[in-house]
């Protein structure tokens, strides 16, 4: 009987513990659905220091695309400020207005543009891809932005980065839209938004929503 009894106690203590650690697992899942999954950063050597956005976009790019530099330039400082503050940004207003001044600049050893500004990092954005309009189309509106993204230590000899990598965002990811449906800077602002965010979540220690409650905020 006293054998029983401590089988019935055994069992019921396990049962405990089991009901237990699934509560406690779908406590966790419900504040990660709610708060995001946490994401470390993949490169922390920003932070602490000074740092340069270049942009370079090739001549069909700018020639259709004007405005391009200035914009990737200005929505990844934009995050950077929001997310990662204690880093030092050179304004891009100043890195863009000494490109247009210095001919064949991309010429240059990227760790000698970080020399001229006096920079302990240069953040380095190649646009392979800057549009709000699918090829040879008018009317259908698609934000698409790729870019080769790489960071290069101005300290350390050699012309090598530290950390690249190809980041590629569409808007809307589905598909275009017709140009009836939304306008061309309302697509190229969302590209704008999520390529900025991609790049910039690299950096830092955060929280990432799933992709169906985020579209959703």
């Amino acid at each position: 009987m006293r054998n029983t009894t401590l089988s019935v106690a055994a069992w019921l203590l396990c049962l405990t513990l089991v009901l237990t650690l699934a509560g406690c697992q779908w406590a966790a899942r419900a504040y990660e659905r709610q708060n995001g999954k946490a994401v470390t950063a993949v490169y922390t050597g920003l932070l602490d220091k000074s740092v340069a956005i270049v942009v370079y976009a090739d001549d069909a790019t700018t020639f259709q695309y004007p405005e391009c530099r200035e914009e990737i330039s200005a929505f990844v400082a934009a995050r950077f400020r929001g997310n990662v503050p204690n880093i030092r940004l050179l304004s891009h207003k100043d890195v863009i207005n000494w490109q247009n001044e210095t001919l064949n600049w991309q010429a240059l050893q990227v760790k000698d543009i970080g020399k001229h500004f006096s920079v302990d990092r240069v953040l380095y954005i190649e646009l392979n891809e800057f549009a709000s309009r699918e090829p040879d189309s008018d009317m259908l509106l698609r934000g698409r932005i790729k870019a080769s993204c790489q960071v290069f230590e101005v300290d350390i000899p050699g012309n090598q980065p530290s950390w690249r990598e190809e980041i590629a965002v569409y808007f809307p990811d589905n598909g275009p839209l017709d140009a009836t449906q939304s306008s061309e800077l309302v697509v190229r602002k969302r590209a704008l938004e999520m390529f900025s965010e991609n790049l910039v979540n690299r950096f830092y220690d955060h929280r990432e929503l799933e992709k169906s409650i985020k579209e959703k905020m």
